[in-house]
């Protein structure tokens, strides 16, 4: 409804599966929230009739639409440039570490730790073997996963990830029943 400054007042969305849709049915479904993550008061009676054409649906799959590409917005955005940047940063991070590091190294700034890495790399040069720089490997996850575990995420890191996933999360505390897990695999209808 309009609430005279003509803003509109949103009581709920649905998501229905198409696939589901019975001709001629009515039913009544829950109204969700703007995500369509968990339910809000409501409830709204449907009753759908879906035309499909076989032969069209073949044609069109062989031959899609073209998409205008004129038509798009191309504005420069520095929100969306500086989302980007976050999200690359998010990406580079662990390498600049590691080359940070390797610099430390090869600058001998921590004589201890250089002079440890010399003689390792010594050493596994002349005596390590093919197989065992897979296992070496292995040992590297499993210590970043411990770590991960002991210490926890970065919260930075961990607050990007998290702002840019586009998929919707369930909380466990909520009954799902099976109508509504189909209703997942739908479009949005306001």
């Amino acid at each position: 409804g309009n609430d005279g400054r003509g803003k509109e007042d949103q009581l709920g969305q649905l998501m229905i599966p198409l696939l589901r849709v019975e001709s001629g049915e009515i039913k009544e479904y829950r109204l969700k929230d703007k995500d369509c993550l968990h339910h809000t008061s409501g409830i709204i009676t449907v009753q759908c009739d879906l035309v499909y054409n076989h032969f069209r649906a073949g044609v069109r799959t062989l031959q899609p639409r073209e998409t205008s590409v004129l038509d798009q917005d191309a504005r420069f955005q520095r929100k969306v440039l500086l989302y980007n940047i976050k999200r690359l940063m998010t990406f580079l991070n662990p390498f600049l570490r590691a080359v940070q590091f390797y610099q430390t190294i090869l600058s001998w700034e921590d004589k201890l730790l250089s002079t440890f890495i010399l003689i390792l790399y010594i050493v596994s040069c002349l005596y390590a073997e093919l197989w065992m720089i897979f296992i070496a490997i292995i040992f590297v996850l499993i210590v970043f996963y411990v770590s991960v575990f002991i210490y926890g995420r970065d919260k930075e890191i961990y607050s990007i990830a998290k702002s840019r996933s586009d998929e919707p999360t369930r909380s466990d505390s909520d009954d799902i029943s099976d109508e509504e897990l189909l209703e997942d695999d739908t479009t949005k209808e306001k």
